[in-house]
């Protein structure tokens, strides 16, 4: 059979689309927790008159590089803490599995926060510039249990971009869990910091301090200031690039994962059951946490 002119360069553009985006289909689904107006898909980990999170164009004060200020606009979200303590912790009332990351953050001179994936395994974010011999509490180390490779951390008050491919731990059909959690990928910057890193359980500071098939994603807001941008989170077997399209056939396309907000519970509240999209396995009746032990949070 012979091919025409316009059939090939058509078969050729989409090759080289799908070489560009990886096995993204319009079938993938999206997930972007912040809207880019408000922070109404989140919730604090304690009082909200407490916390310090806002929207706005976030910078490093001239005057105070130890803060940020929050400018008009909607491009992040804003924790404008002025210390240790005063501020909240927030998550996304969405909660997702085996799940490919990619965010943006920002700290001023010495501040620090934290990634939680699902909650509860948390991604240092400190202001590590400049460090010539990282510790498991830098930039990209996993908290009190994992020290980063390299230091690829830039400036205070520049943006710097994680990459995190992450699986869930799972579960068997009574809840006994049969396979730990493992960060198959975190870079920042470009660079590599861990590979294949097995976590036997969760870090502390989390939501819960329990292990679950699905989870948030939470910020750590209570050690100083941060903001965060550009949040993409898509499940992992789509290997989804940021320019992934979203899902059309999604009910909801905003948020493409069940709101399931109801089952995170507050500090004073036992864990309820709940199973998101990304889910590939059942929610666990009773888990079963080995022991873990990591360092305490400072």
């Amino acid at each position: 059979m012979k091919l025409s002119n316009t059939v090939i360069p058509a078969i050729v553009s989409a090759l080289a689309l799908i070489m560009l985006t990886g096995c993204c289909t319009t079938t993938c689904q999206v997930a972007k927790p912040f809207n880019g107006k408000d922070l109404s898909n989140w919730s604090f980990r304690g009082d909200p008159v407490k916390a310090k999170w806002t929207v706005g164009n976030p910078e490093m004060l001239k005057e105070n590089n130890k803060r940020l200020a929050a400018g008009l606009g909607n491009e992040a979200m804003v924790n404008l803490a002025a210390e240790h303590g005063d501020s909240l912790d927030i998550y996304s009332n969405e909660k997702f599995g085996d799940s490919h990351i990619e965010l943006e953050v920002m700290v001023p001179k010495g501040s620090n926060s934290g990634i939680y994936v699902m909650g509860e395994y948390e991604i240092q974010i400190l202001d590590s510039f400049g460090v010539k011999k990282m510790k498991a509490s830098d930039m990209g180390a996993i908290y009190g249990a994992a020290v980063p490779k390299l230091n690829a951390s830039k400036a205070p008050g520049t943006w710097q971009k994680y990459v995190i491919d992450w699986q869930t731990p799972k579960f068997d059909e009574t809840g006994k869990k049969i396979a730990n959690a493992k960060f198959i990928k975190i870079e920042l910057n470009g660079q590599i910091l861990h590979k294949d890193l097995e976590m036997p359980g969760p870090t502390p500071g989390g939501v819960t301090g329990k292990e679950a098939p699905t989870g948030p994603i939470m910020f750590q807001g209570n050690h100083g200031p941060v903001a965060y941008k550009n949040i993409i989170i898509c499940p992992l077997n789509c290997q989804t690039k940021a320019n992934c399209p979203k899902n059309k056939n999604a009910k909801n396309k905003l948020n493409p994962v069940i709101n399931n907000s109801a089952d995170i519970p507050k500090p004073d509240r036992p864990r309820e059951k709940s199973m998101g999209l990304f889910s590939i396995t059942s929610p666990p009746k009773n888990p079963v946490l080995p022991p873990v032990i990591f360092a305490q949070k400072r």
